[in-house]
């Protein structure tokens, strides 16, 4: 259904990326693939029950992003959930919170001796090391204190950023940074008539459903690791990527263990890649140490209480491609993507067609661009490059960039340069004659370069100046900035455009 060759980045202000088109994601929404097992369960069954737990009604759609401040292009996916659900049907935001954060410091813009530059405003109390979950319990007036600042720097009105404020300190002090940010994103949302359920990595990850999933794939692993390895393999080579470790690493496979894409960590430890040993009694690793036995039985009763790992304080989560791949095999109808995602999901699709034997449900890709109004010059690379000819030209041919060449010396250089074509017609094998020639030309370059090295020097520091500009320019044109912002009319002619896509089928 994805037709990858679409999935250009938006970059112009206003621009929004929906692909598949609306109709085909809508069709897709009743194409629900309903066999295939997790454990010894029908997957259709797993599904079902699950929706009925949770209160959800078909059909279901899946968007969601890691917990962080997310620019318009993300947030587009919230608004594109909500307009390809149907009234009947559930919308789901999944907050990714077992992932370390990108940064511990938000970028704003700011206009300063009119000039633009960046401003990195350090997140209170983060520790990137650490997954969302596992940061230290919210200070409110820490937080409070970082926004009032946050707000003093907003370059426009700031209605949008306050909604978005006011939802994350409605978090109790002390509370976690990971629901901070789903309370922000949920009055967003409100503002906007949107009513998404939510969930979170760290809670799905307690779930029978997953731990089923993982226990599925640990009990095969050899055979799992080697369809995702196959298929990581088959990525690099059809997209030409050099890189071992690109889009994602490849599971190690050795003679004692073998790697899992999921993660496993202690409350207040750093994350490990989890695995598991070889032999008669299998054993889960983390860090290449046993945590626990894998359960001997294979059916659903292994999934319905905490492994025996988990009740020693062990926490499993899903990597990158396997959250994808729980989330369009058990969770939802259809899964929205931002561009990278529904790039790297290409591998989603292949290993887990080859080892559940069924593709994992349809995903689609949205994104889109606001830019914020920042002042800059448009021509900025344009005059940078004529700016760095010049810079070069002046030193080699400063009769053309200098104003009021002096004319003794411009004379005698034009001498030169047509003894120098003489030479080259009529005695061109005259290596000696020619090499004087030519030294003699630079000679006259330099002394023009001396007699006129204010000019010079002007024209030459004319280049930092111009790449200084450019540098404003990407500053001005990134679409990478926090939605918070922006403006709510700019959010509104967002949401506008998002829907709009979506109504135009």
């Amino acid at each position: 259904m994805l037709d990858r060759k679409q999935l250009a980045t938006p970059r112009r202000h206003g621009q929004v990326l929906v692909e598949p088109p609306a109709a085909a994601q809508r069709n897709s929404l009743t194409a629900a693939h309903d066999d295939g097992t997790l454990l010894d369960r029908p997957l259709a069954a797993v599904r079902r029950d699950l929706r009925r737990r949770l209160g959800w009604s078909d059909p279901v759609v899946i968007t969601g992003h890691q917990a962080e401040f997310i620019h318009p292009g993300v947030f587009a996916k919230t608004i594109a959930a909500a307009a390809v659900t149907p009234p009947h049907g559930t919308g789901v935001y999944l907050t990714v919170d077992s992932d370390t954060p990108k940064t511990a410091a938000l970028p704003v813009p700011l206009v300063h001796d009119r000039s633009l530059r960046l401003r990195r405003l350090g997140l209170p109390d983060v520790d990137p090391r650490l997954p969302l979950e596992g940061q230290a319990p919210l200070s409110r007036r820490r937080w409070q204190n970082w926004f009032a600042e946050v707000r003093d720097l907003l370059p426009g009105p700031a209605d949008w950023f306050d909604i978005y404020v006011a939802g994350w300190l409605a978090v109790p002090d002390g509370g976690r940074l990971a629901d901070a940010f789903v309370a922000a994103q949920r009055a967003c949302e409100a503002s906007l008539d949107i009513r998404h359920e939510h969930i979170a990595t760290s809670e799905l990850s307690a779930w029978p459903e997953f731990r089923a999933y993982l226990l599925h794939i640990a009990r095969d692993a050899e055979r799992f690791a080697s369809l995702y390895n196959d298929a990581q393999q088959a990525y690099r080579a059809r997209h030409g990527v050099r890189t071992v470790q690109r889009p994602v690493p490849p599971l190690q496979i050795a003679a004692a263990r073998i790697e899992l894409p999921f993660w496993v960590r202690r409350a207040g430890g750093l994350r490990q890649r989890l695995a598991v040993s070889r032999g008669r009694r299998v054993m889960l690793l983390a860090g290449g140490e046993p945590i626990g036995p894998l359960p001997e039985t294979g059916d659903w009763s292994a999934a319905l209480e905490p492994l025996e790992c988990e009740r020693d304080g062990w926490q499993l989560r899903p990597r990158a491609l396997t959250l994808s791949g729980f989330a369009r095999l058990v969770l939802g109808n259809l899964f929205l993507h931002g561009i990278g995602g529904a790039k790297y999901d290409e591998l989603t699709d292949a290993f887990t067609g080859a080892f559940w034997g069924r593709p994992p449900e349809p995903l689609a890709c949205v994104s889109a661009a606001l830019l914020l109004d920042l002042p800059h010059d448009p021509q900025a690379a344009a005059k940078r490059d004529a700016a760095r000819r010049r810079a070069r030209d002046v030193r080699h041919n400063p009769q053309r960039q200098l104003e009021a060449p002096d004319p003794e010396l411009t004379a005698r250089r034009a001498d030169l340069v047509q003894a120098g074509r003489d030479l080259a017609e009529r005695e061109r094998h005259n290596r000696v004659a020619r090499r004087a020639n030519y030294r003699a030309l630079q000679g006259v370059n330099a002394a023009l370069v001396e007699r006129h090295a204010g000019e010079v020097a002007r024209i030459e520091a004319a280049v930092p100046d111009a790449q200084q500009r450019v540098a404003e320019a990407t500053i001005a044109r990134s679409r990478e900035y926090f939605h918070g912002l922006f403006a709510r009319d700019a959010i509104e002619q967002l949401t506008r455009a998002v829907r709009d896509a979506y109504s135009a089928d």
